[in-house]
């Protein structure tokens, strides 16, 4: 259990339940001071400001700025008994490789000592399907570069803006993925490393690391954990996790309303609905056995060995592969 006055800081992963965390348990404010949101249902800027500031590859200028004015709002969360949390996909998104967390963590304790950090994780096998899924939905996210089947627009050349020029097959994206893994999101799916990174600078009791397949099989037994971490009732934790589904299928809806390759028009509502079906013919779909399942043993099977033991939890019977 973590101390109720500490700054927590979710270590954000996509796929792993993150948007269902902050819309439907941080962003309620009769417990936590941290996430309050505009009309139009994002977080406030300025924690999307602390996500910037502590993200950026170079020292940001913005890191005092969100120290101080997070000494202001822990004496608010202190006379209102509220926790302070900020919740970021940053942290191991699209630009932030593995060898930036060490910068994270110490970041992090330089804008708040006393803080801890928690993560959700999930089995490499199942997060590289989603995330291979959503990009085939919404392509114009490609989080490890051109290669997965993308080009710059011509006149404002930046990942963000991108137009679809292909989807790549599933095997050759894993594959190209992760032997460029150093460069890209792929290398933050070392959970071994991942963790040690912020054990190295915040303390191993400062760093929690809780399991997706647990938020999705056994929410009872996730709620208390993560309940214990936050200092809410488990229940509380529970009742968001209730809302997960429809947060799922509204984002999903939402992604195939904005894919470019509807492109404005009218496609029928069943081909919408089953998109990935749709456009996951001729071996675009993605599926992992042999070859695959080697690579991706290889690569962070070692490590899930380690991780498994340090925290003295069955991985295998997770999904990971040891």
């Amino acid at each position: 259990m973590s101390n109720s006055k500490e700054i927590l800081f979710h270590i954000g992963m996509p796929r792993t339940g993150t948007t269902t965390l902050q819309r439907n348990l941080f962003q309620n404010t009769d417990y936590f001071v941290g996430m309050p949101v505009h009309q139009d249902g994002k977080p406030d800027r300025f924690w999307r400001q602390a996500g910037l500031a502590i993200c950026k590859p170079t020292s940001p200028p913005g890191i005092q700025c969100v120290k101080n004015k997070i000494k202001t709002l822990e004496e608010n969360a202190e006379a209102e008994n509220k926790r302070i949390v900020i919740s970021d996909e940053m942290f191991t998104s699209l630009g932030s490789p593995l060898y930036f967390q060490e910068i994270y963590a110490n970041r992090i304790k330089a804008v708040a000592s006393n803080s801890a950090v928690f993560l959700v994780i999930r089995n490499q096998q199942e997060i590289i399907k989603s995330r291979y899924r959503q990009h085939k939905v919404w392509r114009q996210w490609a989080a490890i570069g051109l290669p997965i089947g993308y080009q710059y627009t011509d006149k404002k050349p930046s990942l963000f803006k991108l137009i679809p020029k292909k989807v790549i097959r599933f095997d050759r994206w894993l594959k190209y993925g992760i032997a460029t893994q150093d460069h890209n999101w792929f290398s933050n799916l070392n959970y071994y490393q991942l963790y040690k990174s912020y054990c190295d600078i915040l303390g191993s009791d400062k760093v929690f690391v809780l399991f997706f397949e647990d938020m999705v099989k056994n929410p009872e037994y996730f709620s208390k954990q993560l309940g214990d971490i936050l200092s809410v009732d488990h229940n509380v934790v529970l009742k968001a996790l209730k809302d997960k589904k429809n947060t799922s299928k509204g984002n999903y809806l939402k992604r195939i309303r904005k894919s470019p390759v509807n492109n404005g028009l009218g496609i029928p509502n069943f081909i919408r609905l089953n998109y990935h079906q749709f456009i996951g013919k001729g071996g675009l779909d993605p599926s992992v056995d042999g070859e695959l399942r080697e690579l991706i043993q290889s690569t962070w099977g070692s490590d899930n060995k380690k991780l498994s033991r340090e925290l003295g939890v069955d991985l295998e019977a997770k999904g990971y592969l040891l």
